[in-house]
């Protein structure tokens, strides 16, 4: 190809453009995630999770997109619980994610007080992540009407 291209001066294909690499922190429109954990979350949960954020943030429900955004990034970085734990819980906010965005009537209450009772059990180890958890808590299960 490349000899074609030098004898008859016209281009066969596209110029390789450089591969795009990140070098500091991504910021997924809402959630701050540090490089060096982007391989060990799952991207449908946090897409999921920063859909609710800004579905919540346009509601006028600010103080819920807060607590729902450092939470997530308090379990994204936090190093207290291991990845499985990391993404259990991170499934579990996706599911609430889902919640916040439907309709109170078609809402799953009882799911959703079992995975709220299962995200505190989970956090358990960690004081750091359950007194984030104690601030959130209460928001999310008046908004949710629990």
């Amino acid at each position: 190809m490349d000899y074609v291209e030098m004898a008859t001066g016209v281009r066969l294909r596209q110029p390789r453009t450089a591969p795009v690499l990140h070098q500091g922190n991504v910021i997924v429109n809402n959630l701050k995630i540090d490089r060096s954990n982007i391989g060990v979350v799952n991207t449908g949960n946090i897409n999921e999770i920063n859909s609710a954020i800004t579905f919540v943030e346009k509601a006028g429900n600010v103080e819920i997109a807060k607590g729902l955004k450092d939470f997530s990034e308090a379990i994204i970085g936090t190093t207290e619980l291991a990845d499985p734990q990391k993404n259990e819980i991170l499934d579990h906010l996706s599911f609430l994610s889902n919640e916040i965005k439907s309709k109170s009537e078609s809402r799953h209450k009882t799911t959703t007080k079992t995975v709220l009772n299962t995200i505190k059990e989970t956090l358990s180890v960690s004081s750091n992540l359950s007194t984030i958890w104690s601030v959130f808590y209460p928001l999310i299960k008046a908004y949710l009407g629990i």
